[in-house]
């Protein structure tokens, strides 16, 4: 606690004892302070802590003499915090305080903004990287590995999957999880401003405002447009028909406990246009249990990130399915991976996979289970950890049916020719 002795003494006003740093910290000053960007003639000597959480100031108190800033992101990002404001809020509702305090600082200690990577760039440049995600690869790979699962199943038997469709689809999967992410930003700004892990973010923080964030949003949209006009026309039809869904998904958490059920549908389209860009058409016996395994293991996964934030989401009104299971979470986790697991199966026969595959499915099923049973839902850094924690998942997957396929005798491929000819 000396650190946190030392921030209170720059701003005037030592800790009477140990059990005053405590009460300190319980009344939500916690996180780095800075007043790097402040004039260092004011002098804030009137605020002496006196333990309590309801200091008394000068009548005469205005946000413009003690600003203190609170960082949890990338350089120069920073939530500004009124201290009259601040301590007027505890007095109202100090058990809210305490609860969003606890929060705050989880927030910081579970952010996963690399600021080694960011801060490499100019200034300028930086809230953008953030608003995209793109110092959290996490999210490319989740929107990327279904496609790349579709890709690979539908491949030839002993062929190698299609690079160059399999490079499309990784650009487009940065791309379109950049136009994601700013849409979800654009949509949820007054509500970012209220939960502690969101707070910083570009738009939320005013780093960026929206008439930036829609130029930065089109851009995005054009490349990825390029790269779907490149596709067959069966799948470039296909592909349009997810934007209706991107658009809504940021709304849903204001309307339904299923917010994770919509990711999961937008997430995973590449489950059905990988398959159409290799073929032309779909195989519903392929795709739709494919795209049911990959939409329940989206939910199963973005349940536990979404704990995170269990308590923000309660006090700020939006729902989620971390909410609606409440302490039936991992039951309710143990549902989803078991759904995953039986589509699987049913997508390994009925693309005639070999025992790579079933053996990579295994090692799958032993992962989420490892997940279910080892997660602390009550703890940030662990629901962190093991929610990234599934990219490895995925790519063990696809490795499975990478060698899977590879195994395959090679005169499957007059069957699966047929197949995509009687298919539509």
């Amino acid at each position: 606690m000396i650190w946190l002795a030392n921030v209170w003494n720059r701003f005037g006003g030592p800790f009477k004892s140990q059990q005053s740093i405590l009460k300190f910290a319980r009344c939500g000053y916690l996180g780095h302070v800075s007043t790097e960007h402040h004039n260092t003639n004011i002098k804030p000597d009137p605020y002496k802590y006196d333990g309590t959480c309801s200091p008394s100031f000068p009548n005469n108190t205005t946000s413009t003499v003690f600003r203190p800033q609170i960082y949890f992101g990338y350089r120069d990002t920073y939530l500004t915090k009124n201290k009259t404001a601040f301590f007027q809020s505890i007095h109202n509702d100090q058990n809210l305080a305490v609860k969003h305090s606890r929060y705050l600082n989880a927030g910081n200690q579970n952010s996963d903004i690399n600021q080694s990577w960011v801060t490499r760039f100019p200034k300028s440049v930086q809230p953008y990287l953030v608003l995209s995600r793109m110092d959290r690869p996490i999210g490319y790979w989740l929107l990327f590995l279904p496609g790349a699962w579709s890709i690979s199943l539908a491949a030839y038997a002993s062929s190698m999957p299609n690079i160059q469709l399999l490079t499309l689809f990784f650009v487009g999967a940065v791309l379109m999880r950049n136009a994601g992410c700013v849409i979800n930003d654009m949509w949820d700004s007054d509500l970012d401003k209220k939960v502690a892990r969101t707070s910083t973010r570009p738009i939320a923080s005013g780093d960026i405002n929206h008439f930036q964030a829609l130029v930065f949003l089109a851009s995005q949209l054009s490349i990825s447009l390029g790269i779907l006009l490149s596709l067959n026309q069966y799948s470039i039809i296909l592909g349009a028909s997810s934007l209706l869904l991107v658009a809504s998904y940021p709304l849903m958490k204001r309307i339904t406990y299923w917010p994770q059920l919509a990711l999961g549908l937008t997430f995973n389209w590449g489950c059905l246009l990988g398959w159409s860009a290799v073929t032309g058409s779909l195989d519903l016996s392929v795709c739709l249990p494919l795209y049911v395994a990959a939409v329940s293991w989206t939910i199963f996964y973005d349940t536990i990130y979404a704990f995170q934030d269990v308590e923000d989401d309660r006090w700020v009104g939006v729902k989620s399915t971390a909410l609606l299971f409440g302490d039936n979470a991992k039951l309710c986790l143990t549902g989803f991976a078991a759904v995953t697991v039986a589509n699987l199966i049913a997508v390994g026969i009925n693309t005639s996979q070999t025992w790579p595959y079933y053996l990579g499915l295994m090692a799958a099923t032993s992962h989420l289970t490892w997940q279910v049973a080892t997660v602390d839902l009550s703890e940030p850094k662990d629901c962190l950890s093991k929610f990234k924690s599934n990219r490895w998942l995925g790519i063990l997957l696809w490795m499975s049916i990478v060698t899977g396929t590879l195994w395959k005798s090679e005169q499957e491929n007059t069957e699966t020719c047929k197949d995509c000819a009687t298919t539509t």
